[in-house]
């Protein structure tokens, strides 16, 4: 924009705030001096910057040291004001860290996909959260996800043989007291 003719002396340059997170930058307070007799063209650059935060989700994999395990990979998507469909990153099976950057500051939610195991259990700790203009530290967010094995079910190959003693017990059982109930009938 310029401004023609303008009388000898002194100028600021200012503009009204943009809005919330938004940084206003003018070099020299806007301030800038005009002489009677040049013909000077004063240039004067307004910088508008929009603050951005972002997000780091930590995940945590925990497997109860089960042996032979295949551990999944895992979906987790944050939704809010830059993602209102959400935006997804995939975590490998040994979890970590990681960072959605430029973020429009607001409130964000943090899910996971559903695991086709039924034996993993997810708790999602920090969620909702608030990023914050121009805050490019961590949230506090963290995704754990523990591995409960089954317990063998009844009738397990691995259970034959308690299986066999127990009925045992009880076939001995019944035989003393059916001994015990004839003797006392006589």
């Amino acid at each position: 924009m310029t401004w023609d003719n303008l009388i000898p002396g002194e100028y600021t340059v200012t503009e009204a705030s943009p809005g919330a997170n938004w940084t206003v930058l003018i070099p020299n307070d806007g301030k800038f001096t005009v002489t009677a007799g040049e013909d000077t063209i004063v240039d004067v650059t307004v910088t508008n910057s929009y603050s951005v935060g972002s997000l780091t989700v930590n995940k945590i994999v925990n497997t109860n040291n089960a042996i032979g395990l295949t551990v999944p990979s895992f979906n987790i998507t944050i939704t809010g004001p830059s993602y209102p469909t959400g935006n997804t990153k995939i975590f490998s099976a040994t979890g970590g860290a990681m960072t959605w950057d430029n973020l429009i500051p607001g409130v964000y939610t943090v899910t996971e996909a559903a695991l086709s195991d039924p034996l993993w259990r997810t708790n999602i700790a920090g969620s909702p959260f608030t990023v914050v203009a121009g805050e490019n530290t961590t949230v506090d967010v963290t995704v754990t996800n523990i591995y409960f094995p089954n317990l063998p079910m009844t009738g397990d190959s691995n259970n034959i043989a308690l299986l066999i003693l127990g009925l045992g017990a009880g076939l001995f059982g019944i035989g003393l007291a059916s001994k015990k109930r004839k003797a006392m009938n006589k």
